[in-house]
């Protein structure tokens, strides 16, 4: 949905309603290119109709160009989209059963459920047949689990597989896509129009936009470093970052500035909302690390001159939500070293040191312990629930606004 639900355009709670209508839009589409009619689909086999390659060539090249400018102009950050991990036996065997269905039966699963919609009855046969096949493949799983996860590779993008930066290969993409247009032209117009009846098309009127579609992959192919929205940080410098462990702050340092209310500084809690709600640090702010790349929380997590301290109860969220807001190059953020775990049994539960323990900072840092657990426990100052709610600094997500278009 991105970047509509990133850039608060709409909200989370309006995907399922967007995803049906989006289904509904696509499938008459589709209809409408004439893949409800399985004669005009398997065409593209027999050379006499290749609507279902132009059509997906068209949505792939549209969607891929769309895709490569948004990333440029930092409206979309193709670095969070999640790619499938993939088993390469399984991927060509199905592949190869549903060109054998596609053939035979004249659908693929989209295509078919577009047909079944206006009534087509060899649609309804072949979305019965897809469903016994489902059903078939779950109760028999354990046979075909050694297909199933045979030849393993992680989540690839095609261009980096076969070598090519991403704009070389969108490139070359339009590029075949132009020929196959061409190829598929020149083979419609071989067929005698007595034996199919075709859709005459003129391909000699396209001339300008297969200029503009040259110039766009021209464009791709140059196009320099992302402007992205955000000041990214590259990976090796994350990772010396992350290694370095300056990150960390320790219960000490937190429970200072908390009570000497020094305003340089603001505490995140990275967990979610049930627990954030039985007990939370005074003066803290929930935002659940899942949240920390959503554009709407940079004016809140992003400061120069305030320190940002996430915490979860034992460390591990907080730190996803470091790395997280580090690689989109937020300022000043930091980690409560151990979580709030830590930060319990160093203040409440710090052992008394010997008396001839010949080092003072011993003694001044338990001191210091036991006034601050003092302090937290004279009321609403220690860790809260809903029936004792502390005073916290109000915070809202912030609106994106997105300009341009029409």
């Amino acid at each position: 949905m991105g970047p509509l639900i990133p850039y608060g355009i709409i909200s989370p709670e309006w995907t399922m309603v967007l995803i049906f209508f989006i289904g509904l839009g696509f499938g008459a589409i589709l209809e409408q290119a004439g893949f409800s009619s399985s004669r005009k689909l398997v065409g593209t086999f027999f050379g006499y109709d290749f609507v279902v390659l132009k059509v997906f060539f068209t949505a792939a090249i549209v969607a891929i160009v769309g895709v490569v400018f948004m990333d440029f102009f930092g409206v979309l950050d193709t670095s969070v989209i999640f790619v499938h991990s993939n088993f390469l036996t399984a991927t060509l065997v199905g592949g190869a059963i549903m060109g054998v269905g596609f053939l035979f039966g004249g659908f693929c699963p989209g295509t078919s459920v577009a047909a079944l919609s206006i009534g087509k009855i060899d649609a309804m046969v072949f979305v019965a047949g897809l469903f016994l096949g489902i059903f078939v493949y779950g109760e028999f799983f354990s046979v075909f689990e050694g297909l199933f996860s045979g030849r393993y590779f992680d989540r690839e993008t095609i261009f980096s597989l076969v070598g090519l930066s991403k704009g070389a290969f969108v490139f070359w993409l339009i590029v075949a896509a132009l020929l196959a247009f061409a190829v598929a032209g020149y083979l419609e117009s071989t067929v005698p129009e007595d034996r199919w009846q075709l859709n005459s098309v003129n391909y000699k009127g396209y001339g300008l936009e297969v200029i503009l579609l040259l110039v766009v992959a021209f464009m791709i192919l140059l196009l320099p470093k992302p402007i992205n929205s955000y000041d990214e940080m590259d990976d090796d410098a994350l990772f010396k970052q992350a290694v370095s462990k300056e990150h960390y702050v320790n219960t000490d340092e937190l429970a200072f500035k908390m009570v000497n209310e020094v305003d340089d500084i603001q505490i995140v809690d990275v967990r979610d909302a049930e627990s954030y709600s039985r007990f939370h640090l005074p003066g803290s702010i929930n935002i659940q690390y899942q949240e920390v790349i959503t554009p709407g929380w940079k004016n809140t997590l992003d400061k120069e001159f305030e320190k940002t301290i996430f915490v979860s109860n034992g460390g591990i969220l907080a730190d996803k939500a470091w790395l997280l807001s580090t690689r989109l190059g937020y300022h000043n953020v930091y980690v409560l070293h151990g979580g709030l775990n830590q930060f319990v049994d160093d203040i409440f539960h710090s052992p008394k040191p010997d008396k001839d323990a010949i080092h003072q900072e011993i003694h001044d840092q338990y001191r210091f312990r036991k006034r601050v657990a003092n302090l937290f426990q004279k009321g609403d100052e220690i860790f809260t629930s809903d029936n004792q709610p502390t005073q916290r600094k109000p915070v809202t997500k912030q609106t994106v606004s997105v300009s341009g278009g029409c």
